[in-house]
């Protein structure tokens, strides 16, 4: 197989859309990680406040 400019520049083109999804696939793995980490905190910290409105309302009784 020849190396000629064309199948150069075919190669670096190929690398770099590779790399591109590679980067692409990360970021989306990140940004579901943290959509969830979001998600379970924001759980959390409503259950949180409800039983603290609950011990509140259970000592003014």
């Amino acid at each position: 197989m020849e190396l000629t400019g064309a199948r150069w520049l075919l190669e670096i083109f190929n690398t770099l859309t590779e790399a591109l999804r590679s980067i692409a696939l990360i970021m989306l793995m990140f940004f579901l990680c943290a959509m969830m980490a979001y998600v379970i905190a924001r759980a959390l910290a409503r259950r949180q406040q409800q039983s603290h409105a609950a011990d509140v309302n259970d000592h003014t009784v």
